[in-house]
């Protein structure tokens, strides 16, 4: 079981592999359970000196009937998945190998996002897209007031809010 935030070692020395998962052939696999604390973007991270042949998934199920919610593996330093959990939803989670490694896990809390408020706008420049999401993203406006902001229909919060900021270098209108 591992707690939000507390490093865990462990190790694939030993272990035999109990399923196959779609990012990886692995001949060694191992079993951690996380239940999120509060419906929030988690982050599951595991660090050795051998990831590139590690694999690490998410799995919902048990008893055969496994779904996987997300698979990385081959990544030399660092193997990490992004999950948005909801308060109670206990998931497992499988750190698989070829052969024995170690390795230390971590369950915790994804930081929200550099422009997660208002004063940490990210500058957007005329005609180059950005790839941004609000994964674990806080609330800072709840905008229940059309004249808040005049494209947001009266009663819709803001929700997991993050910030833009665009400065016209012509008069004009921009979509």
């Amino acid at each position: 079981v591992l707690s939000p935030g507390v490093p865990v070692k462990g190790t694939t020395a030993g272990a035999g592999a109990e399923i196959q998962v779609t990012c990886a052939s692995d001949s060694a696999d191992v079993w951690y359970e996380f239940t999120p604390t509060q419906f929030a973007g988690y982050t599951i991270t595991v660090t050795g000196d051998n990831t590139a042949n590690m694999s690490l998934a998410l799995i919902t199920g048990c008893g055969g009937f496994f779904a996987e919610g997300g698979c990385i593996s081959g990544v030399p330093g660092e193997l990490r998945l992004d999950t948005l959990r909801i308060a109670g939803d206990t998931f497992l989670i499988r750190v698989g190998a070829n052969g024995a490694e170690n390795f230390t896990i971590t369950a915790d809390m994804a930081p929200p996002p550099a422009n997660d408020e208002c004063d940490g706008a990210i500058p957007l420049t005329f005609g180059l897209p950005v790839a941004a999401d609000n994964f674990s993203a806080t609330t800072t406006l709840e905008l229940n007031n059309a004249d808040l902001c005049g494209s947001i229909d009266p009663g819709v919060g803001g929700g997991a809010d993050v910030f833009f900021s665009f400065t016209p270098t012509q008069d004009g209108f921009y979509d």
